[in-house]
C-alpha cells in the first residue's frame, strides 16, 4: 500500500475465515461467497465505484466481483 500514488486510498479486507475475521454460520466458502463479502464491505464503506486488486485467490475473487457488479468496478 505504501507504493500507491498520493491521493489513492487502499483498503485491505480480511475475508471471512482469514486474518481476524470469523465466518458466519451461513457463509459459503466459495468464489461467490468471498465475492459477496467484498461487496458487503464496499457497501458498508459506501463505495459506489471502486478498483480491485488481488493476487492468487484474491485475483479470482476480484474477477467474480467485477462479473457480478460491472457497473461498480472500474478496473
Amino acid at each position: 500500500m505504501t507504493r500507491l500514488p498520493e491521493g489513492v486510498r487502499g483498503l485491505a479486507i480480511d475475508l471471512p475465515g482469514f486474518g481476524e475475521s470469523v465466518c458466519g454460520k451461513d457463509f459459503s466458502p466459495s468464489w461467490e461467497g468471498f465475492a459477496r463479502a467484498v461487496i458487503e464491505a464496499a457497501d458498508a464503506l459506501e463505495l459506489d465505484r471502486f478498483d480491485l486488486l488481488g493476487h492468487s485467490m484474491g485475483g479470482g475473487i476480484a474477477i467474480v466481483v467485477a462479473a457480478l457488479l460491472p457497473e461498480r468496478v472500474s478496473r
